[in-house]
Parts: structure tokens; C-alpha cells; sequence
């Protein structure tokens, strides 16, 4: 497969960085431009400043690239490519992760809403079933005492017909004994004279004792018919 040059890739680019970036991306490690050699490129020079470099104390070991057979150098590329990608997607799954635990945390908190919200319907269905029982004991002692109040009432009606009863049954009576004592008075003094002429009773002997000149007190003393 023939090679594209870079300044066929991209025309308008620097000519310079195009061949900056050919020497960068030799594949041949051999030909391939160091760093140092990169940063005195006149690509890098205007923007490189040797005393401002980092010193490592270590050198890096590239002794891996020295690879002459190619299944070694494919299974390497393979490897960096596998690494490079695990790398990356290691944010991604940090994300995911994060996402994971903010749905948890939506869920949880949905089903402690969930949670709060039935039990505030079931205060507020003990409230008004609360409250239906105290109107129902309301209403049974309303009805308790209105017929309380009822029998109360009857009860003094029937006292007041009863005492009317009475007071009729002692005017009756009263009525009656006056009756009788009239009629015994009326019976007492209406006595025929001709009853006293028939039957005379003998004097008594408080009469017998009495003189002549008596008769008079005796008669006023012991009535007409001679009985106390």
C-alpha cells in the first residue's frame, strides 16, 4: 500500500509541523526523532526554553521498542491500544458509576417520598375516622339525653295526672263526708213529735234527782229528746 505524504493529507498546514509530525510518526524506531531532537525542531524552538524543562531523575526505558519480530510488535500494539483504552474509559465508568449511585440515591429517595406520602394518608384517614366517631358519639349522646329528657318529661306528666287524680279523689271525698254530715244533721233534727208522744223512754235518774223548779235547766241541759 503506498505511502500518502502529509502535505497531500493537508495541504494548508504548516510545512514544518507537517514535517514534524512525519519524523514523530516514523514507524521505524530507528528513524523515529527523539525528544530532544523534537524540541530543537524549528517547529518547537520558538516555544521551547531549556531552563524551563523538568529534570527527571530517572531515565526512561524505550528498550521495549527494539522489537525485530512482528506478532511481538502486533500483540504490543495490541496491549498499548487495550491499556489506552481501559485508561480512558475509566472516567466513563467513574461516570457511570457516579450516575449509578445519584439514580440509587433518586431511587431512595422517591421511596422515602413514597413512604412519607402513604403515611400521611393513613394519619389523615385515622384523623377523619377519628373525627366520625366523635360525631357519632356525639350524636348517640345527643339522642341519650333527648330521651332521657323525653322520659323525664313523661314521667312528670304522669306525676302531674296523678297528683290532679288525687286532689280530684280527696275533692270527691271531701264532697261526700260533707254530703253524709248534712244529711245526718237534716236526719237528727227532723225527728216527728209524734214519735216522742208513742215511744217515751223512762227518766233517767240524774232527771229523777232534779226538782220541779229544774225541769226548765234539765230540759235546755239534756235536749228534747232527753239524750246527751
Amino acid at each position: 500500500m503506498p505511502k500518502i505524504p502529509f502535505s497531500r493529507a493537508f495541504p494548508d498546514a504548516n510545512p514544518e509541523a507537517l514535517d514534524l509530525l512525519e519524523r514523530m510518526l516514523t514507524f521505524d524506531p530507528a528513524d523515529r526523532i527523539t525528544v530532544e531532537q523534537a524540541l530543537e525542531h524549528p517547529y518547537l524552538k520558538i516555544w521551547h526554553d531549556p531552563a524551563d524543562e523538568p529534570t527527571c531523575p530517572q531515565e526512561f526505558d524505550f528498550s521495549f521498542e527494539e522489537v525485530d519480530d512482528m506478532d511481538q510488535m502486533r500483540k504490543m500494539i495490541i496491549q498499548e491500544v487495550s491499556d489506552f483504552r481501559e485508561m480512558v474509559r475509566k472516567p466513563q465508568q467513574t461516570q457511570q458509576q457516579q450516575q449509578q449511585q445519584q439514580q440509587q440515591q433518586q431511587q431512595q429517595d422517591q421511596e422515602l417520598a413514597r413512604i412519607r406520602e402513604a403515611e400521611r394518608r393513613r394519619q389523615q384517614e385515622e384523623e377523619v375516622q377519628l373525627q366520625r366517631q366523635l360525631e357519632e358519639e356525639r350524636r348517640m349522646q345527643q339522642i341519650q339525653q333527648q330521651q332521657q329528657q323525653r322520659q323525664q318529661q313523661l314521667l312528670q306528666q304522669q306525676q302531674q295526672q296523678q297528683h290532679l287524680q288525687q286532689q280530684q279523689q280527696q275533692q270527691q271525698q271531701q264532697h261526700q263526708a260533707q254530703q253524709q254530715y248534712q244529711l245526718g244533721r237534716k236526719g237528727s233534727i227532723s225527728i216527728p213529735s209524734k214519735h216522742f208522744r208513742d215511744q217515751d223512754q223512762p227518766p233517767r235518774p240524774q232527771e229523777n234527782l232534779n226538782g220541779k223548779s229544774h225541769d226548765l235547766e234539765g230540759e235546755l241541759e239534756l235536749g228534747l229528746d232527753g239524750r246527751r
